[in-house]
């Protein structure tokens, strides 16, 4: 749901957006995500994001707060 968010960012498409490896935080009214998502079959590029869900009585769509671009796949997922 976050990857047209990231596209429109960045004025980039992605033909890959695999997510990785994904971290949570369950906080008072919401839900945040730390997502590392690999952007290429061929290289061991990704994208590290930020992202957050809040919860209302009707859940709102998740939203891209921020992203880190030209991460490795190797790269550790840490809050930022």
């Amino acid at each position: 749901m976050v990857k047209p968010q990231l596209e429109e960012k960045v004025h980039k498409e992605y033909p890959v957006f695999v997510a990785v490896i994904c971290r949570q935080l369950t906080l008072c009214g919401g839900t945040h995500y730390l997502i590392k998502v690999s952007i290429s079959d061929s290289t061991d590029e990704c994208v590290h994001l930020y992202v957050v869900q809040t919860l209302t009585r009707d859940p709102l769509e998740p939203e891209l707060i921020k992203y880190q671009l030209k991460k490795k796949i190797a790269d550790p997922l840490e809050p930022f």
